[in-house]
């Protein structure tokens, strides 16, 4: 039973910190260097663009372990106690932002990729 539980937590917070190192090298590092570069003809969401359709399977994945680790974790060892629920919700509010931005309903910014950082990250510390 430990061993089971071990495994599924294990998956669920390496899904979660792939997701929010992702988004805080993009949103802190990358882009804004990026943007700082460009000659003045790019626009940059051009650039955003492209670099989260490289990041996208990545996320895709991280955000399908998500789903099921915590629905694992939900059914077989965890009550529903309002610091869960809360975990859960930053992770589905998370899960939408990114979502709203693949389907191009969300147009990337900074600090749209902050606030998805800290619903990750509220998300972690409530683990």
């Amino acid at each position: 039973m430990n061993f089971h539980y071990a495994a599924v937590n294990t998956l669920y917070l390496l899904a979660l910190n792939i997701w929010i190192v992702g988004e805080i090298l993009m949103a802190l590092l990358i882009l804004p260097r990026i943007f700082k570069s460009l000659p003045d003809q790019v626009h940059p969401s051009e650039i955003a663009d492209a670099f989260m359709e490289r990041f996208a399977k990545t996320k895709w994945t991280c955000l399908g372990i998500l789903f099921f680790t915590s629905l694992v974790k939900l059914w077989a060892w965890e009550q529903p106690t309002p610091w869960i629920l809360l975990r859960y919700a930053a992770i589905l509010i998370m899960a939408t932002i990114y979502m709203g931005r693949v389907t191009k309903r969300i147009s990337f910014s900074v600090p749209v990729a902050y606030l998805e950082v800290l619903f990750a990250m509220v998300a972690l510390f409530f683990s």
